[in-house]
Parts: structure tokens; sequence; C-alpha cells
């Protein structure tokens, strides 16, 4: 198995007969991870992937109908929750642990409360209970999330602090960590696929 981010190779499965694109690599406890808004598995900073790698056997996946997969986003976090699920299952694992970042976290909890025999712990990463959102969002997460495509100052105003000098530097090196595998025309941009997430996640 590739031991990090940088050799890990797509593969594909078939799960409700579509093709998910997924890529496992690392050593250790197993976990899933489920992806933010807008995420494919290019997105992902490889420096924080690899350092999770040293003690866990990372999986991550593209949702249906995003980056590599096939098929269609659904409204439905269980059903979102249950691909991943089933990747796990296909590849062998009996318990995981699982993880999500934003969108991803609400996806994670689905799974950790739809298949509880399975999953053993959930991490949780900048995300809310489901539910009503008690606290609306920020204006300017909006203007810079839905743009058609984000750059580095788009970056700095969702993920980091842009009142920090050392905030947006390590923005800075994150985005070129990223871009060295990325492909921006994979990466969600269309209302149609927005309204999708936001339908999954009237958490949001």
């Amino acid at each position: 198995m590739e031991t990090n981010f940088s050799n890990a190779q797509t593969s594909h499965t078939s799960i409700n007969q579509w093709q998910i694109a997924y890529r496992s690599f690392g050593q250790g406890t197993p976990i899933l991870i489920y992806n933010r808004f807008r995420g494919i598995l290019d997105t992902w900073d490889p420096l924080f992937l690899d350092t999770v790698a040293e003690k866990h056997t990372i999986v991550i996946f593209d949702y249906p109908g995003v980056g590599d997969s096939e098929g269609e986003l659904s409204t439905n976090l269980e059903d979102v929750a249950s691909i991943g699920i089933q990747l796990m299952i296909s590849l062998g694992f009996e318990k995981f642990n699982v993880a999500g970042w934003s969108y991803g976290g609400l996806v994670a909890q689905a799974a950790l409360f739809i298949n509880k025999e399975m999953v053993v712990k959930a991490v949780l990463i900048g995300t809310n209970p489901p539910g009503e959102n008690e606290i609306p969002f920020e204006k300017s997460f909006f203007e810079h999330a839905l743009k058609p495509e984000n750059n580095l100052e788009d970056e700095i105003a969702i993920f980091f602090e842009p009142a920090s000098t050392a905030s947006k530097n390590a923005a800075k090196a994150s985005h070129e960590r990223i871009a060295k595998r990325l492909d921006k025309t994979k990466i969600p941009a269309t209302q149609d696929l927005f309204q999708r997430y936001f339908g999954g996640s009237a958490y949001m």
C-alpha cells in the first residue's frame, strides 16, 4: 500500500452501480475522511494527510457526481455517508474511524449514527451539529465560497485568518502544496451541484 499522498494512486470501485474514485494510503488504524463542500481528492493539503497517515490507513474518496466519481450527489446525508461505509466494506475494513471537514463533518455524523457497529469514533473539523443552524454564516463566506473558481485570496478568507500574517503565510504554503497535483476543472462549480450540497444539509 502507498505510504503517503504524493504516491497514492486513484482507484475506482463500483458502489450503487457507480464507479467511485478513492485513494488509500498510510499505515495503522483505518480512518475514512469525508470531504468539505466542493472538495475533491486533490483539494486536501498533502501535509495534513501525510501527518495523519503516519499512524493511520487513510481512505479518501470523491462523492458521487463530484471529481472523478460517477453518479449524482444525494440530498440525503445518510445516502452520502453510506457510500463511504460501503467503500470501507469493499476494502475489507470491519472497524474504522471517520473524520469529516465542514459539509463532510455532517456526513461523518450521519455515518456514525447509521452504522455504530463499524464506526468506532468520529473526528469533526469545522462543522456543525445536524439541525437548524442557529448562527448564520457570514455573508463574506458565500461571497468567496460560491465563486466558480477560488484563488488564494478566497482560500485565506474561507479557511484562514485574513488579519494574521502567520495565517496568510500558512495559507500560501498550503495552496502551493495542493497545487502540485490539483486539476481545478474537476472542482464542483455549478449552481445545480451547489444546491445539492445545500439541500443535503439544511444544516448549512
